[in-house]
């Protein structure tokens, strides 16, 4: 496996780790300072993974979906 491999593999785990944990925030309908933080946290682990990857940036749906679930009354 290449380096570029391996830290694409980091940075997929990475966004998993991160979504699950979000997924669990949303779930308990608990908007918090934390929820934010995750929710950037996941924006900047898939751009870095779109990175590694060697693709563009197409989180921008995902990001958006999420923060409607995070706070539904902002929209």
């Amino acid at each position: 496996m290449t380096m570029v491999g391996t830290a694409a593999l980091s940075d997929e785990a990475r966004v998993t780790m991160v979504r699950a944990e979000l997924a669990a925030s949303i779930a308990l309908q608990k908007p918090t300072a934390e929820s934010v933080d995750l929710l950037i946290k996941l924006r900047e682990a898939l751009w870095d993974y779109e990175e590694a990857a060697g693709r563009g940036h197409e989180v921008e749906d995902e990001f958006h979906a999420l923060e409607g679930a995070i706070f539904p009354d902002a929209q």
